[in-house]
């Protein structure tokens, strides 16, 4: 097994929607696969985190940012998920289309047309007979 120092390289702190269930949902299957604990999921929803982390001009309600744990770097956006995607093997077959889309400038793009179009199901709006969707 490899160093504590080489494995903090290669960690990354993910701010995520946690309001969103499509973001929800992804979270949970990047959980199952990121069999090194290379991922660490946060909502920026908590109380504190956009302050305590410095998201306040990253705007993570529009994009899912990321800190590399190793230096600092941030991302936002596809560049998230190609991070992600380097991280967890199951993945790796992503990472040249992904990298492919991000050069030719459609990868962010094509994120906010996804991210755009999410539901949200704020805390608090639930009940014992389920959660509310409102329909177009």
């Amino acid at each position: 097994m490899k160093g504590g120092g080489e494995q903090m390289q290669k960690k990354l702190l993910v701010f995520y929607d946690g309001f969103c269930p499509l973001c929800q949902g992804s979270k949970n299957a990047i959980d199952k696969t990121d069999w090194f604990n290379r991922i660490r999921f946060l909502s920026f929803r908590e109380p504190g985190v956009i302050e305590n982390y410095g998201l306040t001009d990253k705007k993570p309600e529009e994009r899912i940012c990321a800190i590399r744990l190793r230096d600092g770097e941030t991302y936002e956006g596809i560049e998230t998920i190609a991070q992600i995607a380097l991280r967890v093997p199951v993945y790796w077959i992503f990472t040249p289309v992904l990298y492919l889309l991000m050069i030719l400038g459609l990868g962010q793009p094509a994120y906010d047309f996804i991210a755009k179009r999410r539901k949200i199901i704020p805390v608090g709006q639930c009940g014992e007979k389920g959660c509310p969707v409102h329909k177009k």
